[in-house]
Protein backbone atom coordinates (compact mmCIF):
# COMPACT_ATOMS: atom_id res chain seq x y z
CA UNK A 1 0.00 0.00 0.00
CA UNK A 2 1.50 3.46 -1.22
CA UNK A 3 -0.32 6.96 -0.54
CA UNK A 4 0.56 10.36 -1.70
CA UNK A 5 -0.24 11.99 2.07
CA UNK A 6 1.81 11.45 5.17
CA UNK A 7 -0.19 12.52 7.75
CA UNK A 8 -1.50 8.84 8.05
CA UNK A 9 2.30 7.87 7.72
CA UNK A 10 3.05 9.94 10.65
CA UNK A 11 0.39 9.19 12.58
CA UNK A 12 1.42 5.57 12.46
CA UNK A 13 5.08 6.38 13.12
CA UNK A 14 4.14 7.95 16.72
CA UNK A 15 1.98 4.73 17.57
CA UNK A 16 5.03 2.62 16.49
CA UNK A 17 7.58 4.57 18.05
CA UNK A 18 5.90 5.15 21.70
CA UNK A 19 5.16 1.43 22.87
CA UNK A 20 8.72 0.64 20.91
CA UNK A 21 10.57 3.06 23.64
CA UNK A 22 8.50 2.30 26.60
CA UNK A 23 9.74 -1.75 25.74
CA UNK A 24 13.15 -0.36 25.14
CA UNK A 25 13.46 0.74 28.84
CA UNK A 26 11.64 -2.15 29.90
CA UNK A 27 13.61 -5.05 31.46
CA UNK A 28 13.80 -8.60 30.71
CA UNK A 29 15.42 -11.68 28.88
CA UNK A 30 16.39 -11.11 25.11
CA UNK A 31 18.39 -13.56 23.20
CA UNK A 32 21.70 -14.18 23.05
CA UNK A 33 22.22 -12.43 19.46
CA UNK A 34 18.76 -11.48 18.17
CA UNK A 35 19.68 -9.17 15.77
CA UNK A 36 21.38 -12.29 14.21
CA UNK A 37 18.14 -13.98 13.53
CA UNK A 38 16.99 -11.15 11.47
CA UNK A 39 20.29 -11.01 9.14
CA UNK A 40 21.36 -13.76 7.33
CA UNK A 41 18.58 -15.24 4.58
CA UNK A 42 19.44 -18.70 5.23
CA UNK A 43 19.27 -18.27 9.04
CA UNK A 44 19.54 -22.30 9.75
CA UNK A 45 22.14 -23.51 7.42
CA UNK A 46 25.21 -22.98 9.24
CA UNK A 47 25.46 -25.24 12.79
CA UNK A 48 27.73 -25.03 15.62
CA UNK A 49 29.91 -27.67 15.96
CA UNK A 50 27.69 -28.39 19.69
CA UNK A 51 24.55 -28.45 17.28
CA UNK A 52 25.91 -30.96 14.63
CA UNK A 53 27.24 -32.99 17.50
CA UNK A 54 23.68 -32.73 18.93
CA UNK A 55 22.37 -33.80 15.66
CA UNK A 56 24.70 -36.67 15.65
CA UNK A 57 24.01 -38.61 18.82
CA UNK A 58 20.08 -37.85 17.84
CA UNK A 59 19.56 -38.91 14.07
CA UNK A 60 15.73 -39.80 14.00
CA UNK A 61 13.95 -38.18 11.17
CA UNK A 62 11.89 -34.68 12.15
CA UNK A 63 11.00 -31.63 10.76
CA UNK A 64 10.50 -27.91 11.67
CA UNK A 65 8.65 -25.51 10.36
CA UNK A 66 9.92 -21.46 10.75
CA UNK A 67 9.05 -18.50 9.29
CA UNK A 68 9.97 -14.68 9.13
CA UNK A 69 8.39 -11.51 8.45
CA UNK A 70 9.71 -7.89 7.65
CA UNK A 71 9.13 -4.84 6.24
CA UNK A 72 7.92 -0.61 6.81
CA UNK A 73 5.71 2.03 7.25
CA UNK A 74 7.76 4.10 5.05
CA UNK A 75 7.77 8.06 3.35
CA UNK A 76 9.43 9.13 0.91
CA UNK A 77 10.49 12.60 1.73
CA UNK A 78 13.22 13.20 -0.85
CA UNK A 79 13.79 11.39 -4.41
CA UNK A 80 15.18 12.06 -7.71
CA UNK A 81 12.59 10.81 -9.21
CA UNK A 82 9.99 13.91 -8.53
CA UNK A 83 6.45 13.04 -10.00
CA UNK A 84 6.96 9.22 -9.39
CA UNK A 85 8.59 8.47 -6.45
CA UNK A 86 8.87 11.32 -4.14
CA UNK A 87 6.14 11.89 -1.29
CA UNK A 88 5.18 8.12 -1.36
CA UNK A 89 4.23 6.54 1.77
CA UNK A 90 2.64 3.48 3.19
CA UNK A 91 3.56 0.33 4.23
CA UNK A 92 5.01 -2.57 2.57
CA UNK A 93 6.54 -6.15 3.15
CA UNK A 94 9.87 -6.69 2.07
CA UNK A 95 9.49 -10.15 2.80
CA UNK A 96 7.74 -13.14 3.77
CA UNK A 97 9.38 -16.38 4.50
CA UNK A 98 7.93 -20.01 5.07
CA UNK A 99 10.46 -22.35 5.75
CA UNK A 100 10.33 -26.02 6.44
CA UNK A 101 13.39 -28.18 7.53
CA UNK A 102 13.21 -32.09 7.61
CA UNK A 103 16.07 -34.28 8.84
CA UNK A 104 16.30 -37.68 7.19
CA UNK A 105 19.63 -38.66 9.33
CA UNK A 106 22.65 -37.36 10.71
CA UNK A 107 23.89 -37.28 7.28
CA UNK A 108 21.15 -35.81 5.13
CA UNK A 109 18.53 -33.03 5.55
CA UNK A 110 16.44 -30.74 3.48
CA UNK A 111 15.01 -27.26 3.53
CA UNK A 112 12.14 -25.95 1.42
CA UNK A 113 11.37 -22.09 1.80
CA UNK A 114 9.07 -19.89 0.15
CA UNK A 115 9.24 -16.20 -0.25
CA UNK A 116 6.75 -13.39 -0.70
CA UNK A 117 6.91 -9.75 -1.12
CA UNK A 118 5.24 -6.44 -2.24
CA UNK A 119 6.53 -5.41 -5.69
CA UNK A 120 8.39 -2.18 -3.94
CA UNK A 121 8.49 -0.29 -7.54
CA UNK A 122 6.43 2.25 -6.46
CA UNK A 123 3.66 1.79 -9.09
CA UNK A 124 2.66 -1.86 -8.84
CA UNK A 125 -0.45 -2.90 -7.53
CA UNK A 126 -0.34 -6.95 -7.15
CA UNK A 127 -0.96 -9.31 -4.52
CA UNK A 128 1.68 -11.01 -3.04
CA UNK A 129 2.47 -14.37 -4.42
CA UNK A 130 5.13 -17.02 -3.32
CA UNK A 131 7.82 -18.06 -5.33
CA UNK A 132 10.70 -20.47 -4.12
CA UNK A 133 13.60 -19.21 -2.62
CA UNK A 134 15.48 -22.27 -1.23
CA UNK A 135 15.15 -26.03 -2.38
CA UNK A 136 17.95 -28.63 -1.72
CA UNK A 137 18.98 -31.55 -0.25
CA UNK A 138 22.52 -31.48 1.74
CA UNK A 139 24.94 -33.64 3.31
CA UNK A 140 27.09 -33.43 5.90
CA UNK A 141 30.08 -34.85 6.68
CA UNK A 142 32.93 -34.40 9.45
CA UNK A 143 34.16 -31.05 8.01
CA UNK A 144 32.51 -30.42 4.64
CA UNK A 145 28.75 -30.24 3.09
CA UNK A 146 27.31 -30.87 -0.18
CA UNK A 147 24.06 -28.90 -1.40
CA UNK A 148 22.20 -30.13 -4.46
CA UNK A 149 19.76 -27.54 -5.58
CA UNK A 150 18.84 -23.90 -4.99
CA UNK A 151 20.91 -22.83 -2.35
CA UNK A 152 22.58 -19.23 -0.81
CA UNK A 153 25.66 -18.08 -2.67
CA UNK A 154 28.50 -17.51 -1.40
CA UNK A 155 29.13 -13.87 -1.23
CA UNK A 156 26.52 -13.10 1.13
CA UNK A 157 26.36 -15.48 3.82
CA UNK A 158 29.14 -14.12 6.19
CA UNK A 159 28.72 -10.70 5.70
CA UNK A 160 25.10 -10.87 6.15
CA UNK A 161 25.66 -12.50 9.46
CA UNK A 162 28.07 -9.99 10.39
CA UNK A 163 25.84 -6.95 9.50
CA UNK A 164 22.88 -8.41 11.60
CA UNK A 165 20.55 -6.46 9.50
CA UNK A 166 18.81 -7.76 6.87
CA UNK A 167 16.17 -6.54 7.56
CA UNK A 168 17.12 -2.79 7.26
CA UNK A 169 18.66 -2.98 4.34
CA UNK A 170 20.35 -5.89 1.49
CA UNK A 171 24.12 -5.71 1.72
CA UNK A 172 25.76 -3.59 -1.21
CA UNK A 173 26.53 -6.42 -3.98
CA UNK A 174 22.52 -7.81 -3.22
CA UNK A 175 21.23 -4.16 -3.20
CA UNK A 176 22.75 -3.29 -6.63
CA UNK A 177 22.40 -6.87 -7.87
CA UNK A 178 25.75 -7.54 -8.82
CA UNK A 179 25.32 -11.11 -7.58
CA UNK A 180 21.88 -12.94 -6.84
CA UNK A 181 21.36 -14.60 -2.76
CA UNK A 182 20.47 -18.02 -4.41
CA UNK A 183 21.29 -19.96 -7.35
CA UNK A 184 20.52 -23.58 -8.63
CA UNK A 185 23.53 -25.73 -8.95
CA UNK A 186 25.87 -27.79 -6.72
CA UNK A 187 27.47 -25.63 -3.65
CA UNK A 188 30.62 -27.71 -1.36
CA UNK A 189 31.54 -25.68 1.94
CA UNK A 190 33.35 -26.49 5.14
CA UNK A 191 36.74 -26.02 6.92
CA UNK A 192 40.21 -27.06 6.12
CA UNK A 193 42.69 -27.85 8.94
CA UNK A 194 42.42 -28.94 12.64
CA UNK A 195 41.14 -25.62 13.56
CA UNK A 196 38.76 -25.12 11.32
CA UNK A 197 39.91 -21.29 11.00
CA UNK A 198 40.20 -21.64 7.02
CA UNK A 199 36.11 -21.88 5.63
CA UNK A 200 35.75 -22.33 2.09
CA UNK A 201 32.34 -22.37 0.39
CA UNK A 202 32.18 -22.87 -3.58
CA UNK A 203 28.97 -23.31 -5.73
CA UNK A 204 28.59 -24.19 -9.49
CA UNK A 205 25.62 -23.33 -10.55
CA UNK A 206 22.73 -22.15 -13.28
CA UNK A 207 23.94 -18.10 -12.83
CA UNK A 208 19.82 -17.63 -13.12
CA UNK A 209 19.51 -17.26 -9.42
CA UNK A 210 15.68 -18.42 -8.39
CA UNK A 211 14.34 -18.87 -11.75
CA UNK A 212 15.03 -21.20 -14.63
CA UNK A 213 17.80 -22.13 -16.92
CA UNK A 214 17.58 -19.77 -19.69
CA UNK A 215 21.39 -19.53 -21.26
CA UNK A 216 23.97 -21.89 -21.91
CA UNK A 217 26.78 -20.39 -19.64
CA UNK A 218 27.23 -21.43 -16.20
CA UNK A 219 28.50 -19.34 -12.74
CA UNK A 220 31.16 -20.33 -10.18
CA UNK A 221 31.37 -18.49 -7.18
CA UNK A 222 33.78 -19.27 -4.53
CA UNK A 223 34.54 -17.86 -0.99
CA UNK A 224 37.75 -18.34 1.38
CA UNK A 225 37.96 -16.82 4.92
CA UNK A 226 40.07 -17.07 7.93
CA UNK A 227 39.60 -16.23 11.12
CA UNK A 228 42.69 -14.77 12.32
CA UNK A 229 41.33 -14.21 16.34
CA UNK A 230 38.18 -15.30 17.97
CA UNK A 231 36.53 -12.01 17.05
CA UNK A 232 38.84 -10.97 13.22
CA UNK A 233 38.01 -12.60 10.20
CA UNK A 234 38.69 -12.12 6.70
CA UNK A 235 37.25 -12.92 3.50
CA UNK A 236 38.11 -13.55 -0.49
CA UNK A 237 35.26 -13.43 -2.71
CA UNK A 238 35.11 -14.42 -6.62
CA UNK A 239 32.76 -15.27 -9.03
CA UNK A 240 32.78 -15.77 -13.13
CA UNK A 241 29.10 -15.70 -14.96
CA UNK A 242 29.52 -16.98 -18.51
CA UNK A 243 25.81 -15.43 -19.59
CA UNK A 244 26.52 -16.33 -23.10
CA UNK A 245 29.16 -16.20 -26.22
CA UNK A 246 29.03 -12.68 -26.22
CA UNK A 247 28.51 -11.38 -22.83
CA UNK A 248 29.89 -12.08 -19.51
CA UNK A 249 30.50 -10.58 -15.60
CA UNK A 250 33.48 -11.38 -13.12
CA UNK A 251 33.23 -10.18 -9.51
CA UNK A 252 35.73 -10.33 -6.73
CA UNK A 253 35.24 -9.01 -2.70
CA UNK A 254 37.45 -8.70 -0.10
CA UNK A 255 35.70 -8.49 3.49
CA UNK A 256 37.07 -7.85 7.15
CA UNK A 257 34.91 -8.34 10.18
CA UNK A 258 35.42 -7.72 13.83
CA UNK A 259 32.73 -9.41 16.27
CA UNK A 260 33.38 -8.61 19.84
CA UNK A 261 29.66 -9.60 20.67
CA UNK A 262 28.44 -6.05 22.40
CA UNK A 263 29.94 -4.18 18.92
CA UNK A 264 30.01 -5.78 15.44
CA UNK A 265 32.23 -3.83 12.61
CA UNK A 266 32.65 -4.48 9.28
CA UNK A 267 34.23 -3.63 5.77
CA UNK A 268 34.26 -4.61 2.13
CA UNK A 269 35.68 -3.58 -1.08
CA UNK A 270 34.25 -4.89 -4.33
CA UNK A 271 34.59 -4.59 -7.98
CA UNK A 272 32.92 -5.99 -10.91
CA UNK A 273 33.45 -6.13 -14.70
CA UNK A 274 30.72 -6.55 -16.99
CA UNK A 275 31.31 -7.34 -20.87
CA UNK A 276 28.54 -5.92 -22.88
CA UNK A 277 25.75 -7.49 -24.87
CA UNK A 278 27.40 -6.95 -27.98
CA UNK A 279 30.68 -8.24 -27.24
CA UNK A 280 32.50 -4.54 -27.26
CA UNK A 281 34.77 -3.52 -24.15
CA UNK A 282 34.14 -4.17 -20.57
CA UNK A 283 32.46 -1.84 -17.75
CA UNK A 284 34.21 -2.06 -14.69
CA UNK A 285 32.40 -0.78 -11.41
CA UNK A 286 33.55 -0.62 -7.87
CA UNK A 287 31.90 -0.32 -4.06
CA UNK A 288 32.99 0.16 -0.69
CA UNK A 289 31.03 -0.43 2.86
CA UNK A 290 31.49 0.13 5.98
CA UNK A 291 29.12 -0.42 9.01
CA UNK A 292 28.78 -0.35 12.71
CA UNK A 293 26.54 -2.27 15.41
CA UNK A 294 26.70 -1.32 18.41
CA UNK A 295 24.22 -2.65 21.57
CA UNK A 296 23.07 0.03 23.65
CA UNK A 297 21.46 -2.13 26.25
CA UNK A 298 19.79 -5.91 26.48
CA UNK A 299 17.07 -4.54 24.03
CA UNK A 300 18.66 -1.34 22.20
CA UNK A 301 21.15 -1.45 19.48
CA UNK A 302 22.46 1.32 17.43
CA UNK A 303 23.09 0.89 13.54
CA UNK A 304 24.86 2.46 11.13
CA UNK A 305 26.46 2.03 7.62
CA UNK A 306 27.84 3.97 4.58
CA UNK A 307 28.23 2.46 1.13
CA UNK A 308 29.89 4.27 -1.90
CA UNK A 309 29.31 3.50 -5.42
CA UNK A 310 32.46 5.04 -7.00
CA UNK A 311 30.31 4.56 -10.76
CA UNK A 312 26.96 4.95 -12.11
CA UNK A 313 24.82 2.31 -11.26
CA UNK A 314 23.10 1.50 -14.63
CA UNK A 315 20.55 -0.95 -12.47
CA UNK A 316 20.13 1.13 -10.29
CA UNK A 317 16.83 2.53 -11.43
CA UNK A 318 15.37 -1.21 -10.62
CA UNK A 319 16.53 -1.37 -7.64
CA UNK A 320 13.23 -2.36 -5.45
CA UNK A 321 12.08 -0.64 -2.11
CA UNK A 322 15.04 2.18 -2.73
CA UNK A 323 15.55 3.26 -6.60
CA UNK A 324 19.01 4.68 -7.30
CA UNK A 325 20.12 7.13 -10.14
CA UNK A 326 21.48 5.48 -13.18
CA UNK A 327 23.58 8.66 -14.09
CA UNK A 328 25.87 9.44 -11.26
CA UNK A 329 27.83 8.30 -8.23
CA UNK A 330 26.51 7.49 -5.23
CA UNK A 331 27.16 7.27 -1.34
CA UNK A 332 24.30 6.01 0.45
CA UNK A 333 24.12 6.53 4.45
CA UNK A 334 21.69 4.36 7.06
CA UNK A 335 21.31 4.84 10.26
CA UNK A 336 18.99 3.82 13.06
CA UNK A 337 17.92 2.09 15.98
CA UNK A 338 17.25 -1.51 17.29
CA UNK A 339 14.13 -2.12 19.54
CA UNK A 340 13.61 -5.55 20.60
CA UNK A 341 9.86 -5.17 22.01
CA UNK A 342 9.89 -9.15 23.02
CA UNK A 343 12.14 -12.16 22.14
CA UNK A 344 12.04 -12.18 18.10
CA UNK A 345 10.02 -9.26 17.69
CA UNK A 346 11.66 -6.07 16.40
CA UNK A 347 11.07 -2.65 15.53
CA UNK A 348 13.53 -0.40 14.03
CA UNK A 349 13.30 3.36 12.98
CA UNK A 350 15.67 4.00 10.51
CA UNK A 351 16.41 6.43 7.69
CA UNK A 352 18.39 5.94 4.52
CA UNK A 353 19.84 9.19 2.50
CA UNK A 354 21.53 8.57 -1.11
CA UNK A 355 23.76 11.77 -2.10
CA UNK A 356 24.82 11.63 -5.75
CA UNK A 357 27.72 13.25 -8.05
CA UNK A 358 27.73 13.64 -11.30
CA UNK A 359 30.44 12.36 -13.65
CA UNK A 360 29.94 14.97 -16.13
CA UNK A 361 28.81 18.67 -16.72
CA UNK A 362 25.01 17.87 -16.02
CA UNK A 363 23.82 18.61 -12.56
CA UNK A 364 24.01 16.58 -9.75
CA UNK A 365 20.51 14.45 -9.34
CA UNK A 366 18.94 15.50 -5.93
CA UNK A 367 19.30 13.24 -2.82
CA UNK A 368 17.53 10.75 -1.98
CA UNK A 369 15.59 10.41 1.73
CA UNK A 370 13.38 7.82 2.88
CA UNK A 371 12.53 7.45 6.35
CA UNK A 372 11.21 4.19 8.13
CA UNK A 373 9.79 2.32 11.06
CA UNK A 374 11.04 -1.43 10.10
CA UNK A 375 9.09 -4.27 11.74
CA UNK A 376 10.63 -7.71 11.76
CA UNK A 377 9.34 -10.71 13.62
CA UNK A 378 10.38 -14.45 13.25
CA UNK A 379 9.56 -17.95 14.95
CA UNK A 380 10.30 -21.82 14.97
Amino acid sequence: MTTRNPTRLLILVLLLAVPAGVAAQTAGPSPAESQEASAPEDATVEESPDEAAQDATDAAPQGRFSGLVFGDVFWMASNHLKEDVQGSSGLWFRRIYMTYDHRFSDQFDARVRLEMRSPGDFVTAAKIEPFVKDVYLRWRGENTSVLLGMSPAPALARLESLWGYRAVERTPLDLHRWVGSRDTGIAVKGSLGGSGKLKYHVLLGNGSGTKSETNPGKSIYGALSYDLTDRFFVEAYADYNDIDDRSDRHTWQLLAGYNAGRTQVGGQYAVQTRRLDDGSDSNRFSLASLFAVHRLSERLRLLVRVDRMFDPDPLGPGIAYLPFSGDARSTLVIAGIDYELAPGVQLIPNFQYIAYESVDDTPDPDDDLMLRVTFFWHWG
